[in-house]
């Protein structure tokens, strides 16, 4: 499917495929967070808009739109604003984008990823049709607290969904039970995840395998794509994303004339 960035003609935009690596996750001991694949594949789920310039922000805790100041570094362009009040910070995107019908955009901070002090605001925005830009939009949540965004820092996450999914799904509840063979299966990943701790009960006085107590502790099933059990294995199972940058097709004879 297409999606379609259109930059506003008084300026650029900073877009790129979202990164998986955070600095938190890779400062956790031997990178373990990294593990956790889903963490990782969310990470990377989208496209990121980073500042074009840096600012701070500082909220004094009042509900007006003057409430938040707002200072620019002065080391690049971007529109930045205390406009709904409340502590709310809007950061202007200068570009409409275009989806597909029936595509909407899912719009908010990059995941898993903190700002001491405010929090980004999620929105799903009908882009398939709309003719004008969003804005993104922070909720400062400690008042009388320095913020600030360096210029390259991704401020917006994006993806695309289809319109109307979440309404045509028909969830229940139901008992393992019912499903034999992924109950053999849960109980099995039980049993190993149990076994190391077992061992360690049985054997308070042996020094423990490094090599197998790693192994035993990262079963890496979900990694994999296997079953605990290994007799299978999940053909689609993806271990990373390969994300498209944005192609540039503008005119660059037409945006030299002044």
């Amino acid at each position: 499917m297409k999606l379609e960035c259109y930059v506003l003609s008084a300026g650029d935009i900073d877009i790129r495929p979202a990164s998986n690596r955070r600095e938190w996750m890779d400062a956790t001991p031997d990178r373990y967070a990294y593990r956790c694949l889903p963490l990782s594949i969310a990470n990377a789920h989208g496209w990121v808009i980073c500042c074009g310039g840096g600012f701070r922000v500082e909220w004094n805790g009042g509900s007006d739109p003057r409430d938040v100041q707002v200072s620019l570094a002065g080391d690049g362009e971007v529109k930045v604003e205390g406009h709904f009040g409340s502590g709310i910070v809007t950061i202007s995107i200068p570009a409409m984008f275009r989806t597909e019908a029936d595509y909407n955009l899912w719009v908010s901070g990059p995941p898993n990823s903190f700002k001491d002090g405010i929090h980004p605001l999620s929105a799903v925005v009908e882009t398939d049709w709309m003719p004008y830009s969003f804005t993104m939009n922070w909720k400062i949540t400690r008042p009388n607290h320095p913020i600030g965004f360096e210029k390259g820092e991704p401020f917006c996450f994006l993806f695309p969904v289809k319109r109307g999914l979440v309404e045509q799904v028909e969830p229940a509840l139901r008992d393992l039970d019912e499903d034999a063979e992924s109950k053999r299966q849960f109980k099995y990943a039980g049993r190993l995840r149990k076994f190391l701790s077992d061992v360690k009960q049985i054997k308070k006085d042996a020094t423990p395998d490094p090599k197998a107590e790693r192994a035993l502790r990262f079963q890496r099933w979900y990694m994999q794509g296997t079953l605990p059990d290994g007799t299978g294995a999940f053909e689609g199972h993806q271990k990373s994303l390969e994300i498209k940058p944005f192609t540039d097709l503008r005119n660059r004879e037409t945006r030299a004339q002044p």
